[in-house]
């Protein structure tokens, strides 16, 4: 497993949920995590999932036994807790974060190539697609486009409905894959889905 470049984590429950995120430091073949919260898991022995974020995107998901304690540099160090960290298992390796989901809540003017313009709200999204929740009606393998900035750059992309479902009301819920998806735009996107997991750590979500 490399983890020579990582620079941020997030710590998971047995339930999926985000417990806490932190900073990684690597001094030889040492592995610590800084936290500034760990109200959700303070045993001081514990195995947790964690994701582990580089600076270009990728994550490295491990199971991991983690030895917490007080940071005896804090407040010199701005986190007050840290963990021993040895991982026990890679579960899904090094890997481009095409299956890392944020929650979002975007209002988003859409084009479908079949049905003209409509306006949806994207609920989910990684940098294989997006989970959107519309009034209007589309069936599976429908091409839809729309612009976003998902960071400083405005980019026109373009996704197909893969699967959709009727929910309450009028709405439908579809699952879109990315279709032609460029390099830059899948960077700006894998960046976008990093902040927002590190916004919900935050926030404990």
């Amino acid at each position: 497993m490399v983890l020579e470049n990582c620079e941020r984590c997030l710590v998971y429950g047995e339930d999926g949920r985000i417990l806490s995120r932190g900073r990684v430091s690597l001094v030889g073949e040492y592995i610590f995590l800084y936290f500034e919260s760990i109200d959700s898991f303070r045993d001081a022995r514990c195995r947790q999932q964690v994701d582990f974020f580089d600076g270009e995107g990728h994550v490295t998901r491990g199971y991991c036994e983690l030895l917490i304690g007080e940071n005896h540099n804090y407040p010199e160090m701005l986190e007050p807790w840290m963990a021993r960290c040895r991982v026990l298992r890679v579960g899904q390796g090094v890997r481009q974060q095409k299956d890392v989901r944020a929650r979002v809540d975007l209002n988003v003017a859409f084009v479908s190539l079949e049905y003209g313009p409509f306006v949806g709200r994207i609920h989910n999204i990684s940098a294989g697609g997006i989970y959107v929740i519309s009034g209007q009606k589309l069936k599976k393998q429908d091409v839809v486009l729309f612009n976003h900035a998902f960071s400083t750059a405005r980019r026109q992309l373009k996704a197909e409905v893969i699967w959709g479902r009727p929910l309450s009301g009028d709405a439908f819920g579809y699952g879109c894959q990315f279709l032609d998806l460029m390099p830059e735009a899948e960077r700006d996107i894998r960046h976008f889905v990093n902040r927002r997991l590190m916004f919900e750590g935050s926030r404990g979500d």
